[in-house]
């Protein structure tokens, strides 16, 4: 070998252990994942799988390059807050937030201080958790599940498997979804049909709620319905 080769070759071994030192003296980053379901879902272990192979896909490797802290069965409010109030605390680089009130209660929380990332917000833009969809502006932005203009599509749906009807009756939930009465009573005048907005807060389960539907409005048949696994009561606008 010659001088000048050996030379380089040990000025490169000479740098490894800094290199290596260096690797390792790099900050595991956190995220926090706060999830409306919970951890015994079916849905759960191909959520976390999914997640985790897109940020290996990103060079991103659990317990390698960073901690996840996942939050599980977060529908209650109480929940929701208490999970909120538990990922600030844990001072994550990220968070990624599963439904409308979770990504408001660490919005609170967070103060404008952590990045979060949302899935499943039916209304981004209606409950101000940004400021457009094209611009979200602040440290919020995410995945909504919902285009408006579907709503058009969902009252053709109902017009073709039942052409006679002239009420429909829409449940959901105001506080994630503030836009999507407006926007079914916007659709209904191009499709003719008799639209009036008549809020009637309930505060018991789906079954029941869909009992007394039909027990107040009978001439009703039928129902659209969206996302009432969240923290607000749901109501019936008619």
């Amino acid at each position: 070998m010659k001088r000048r080769q050996f030379i380089a070759l040990l000025g490169g071994a000479a740098a490894w252990p800094l290199a290596a030192r260096a690797q390792q003296a790099e900050r595991m980053r956190r995220i926090g994942v706060v999830n409306v379901i919970a951890e015994t879902d079916s849905e759960a272990l191909p959520r976390m799988a999914a997640f985790e192979m897109a940020l290996r896909e990103l060079g991103w490797v659990k317990e390698r390059d960073l901690r996840i802290d996942y939050y599980w069965d977060n529908s209650d409010p109480a929940h929701t807050l208490a999970a909120a109030k538990e990922v600030i605390k844990t001072k994550p680089d990220l968070v990624v937030t599963v439904s409308t009130p979770a990504t408001q209660a660490l919005r609170d929380e967070a103060g404008g201080t952590i990045p979060i990332v949302f899935v499943q917000v039916l209304d981004p833009v209606g409950t101000g958790l940004v400021a457009s969809l094209a611009r979200p502006g602040g440290n919020i932005t995410g995945f909504s599940n919902f285009e408006f203009s579907m709503s058009g599509k969902w009252l053709e749906l109902l017009k073709g498997i039942a052409p006679h009807i002239t009420s429909v009756a829409l449940l959901f939930n105001p506080a994630t979804a503030p836009v999507l009465a407006r926007s079914i009573c916007d659709h209904s005048k191009l499709l003719r049909h008799r639209s009036q907005s008549a809020p009637s807060p309930l505060r018991f389960g789906t079954s029941r709620t869909l009992r007394r539907c039909y027990r107040n409005w009978p001439a009703i048949r039928m129902l659209a319905l969206s996302s009432l696994r969240t923290s607000s009561p749901p109501a019936i606008v008619i």
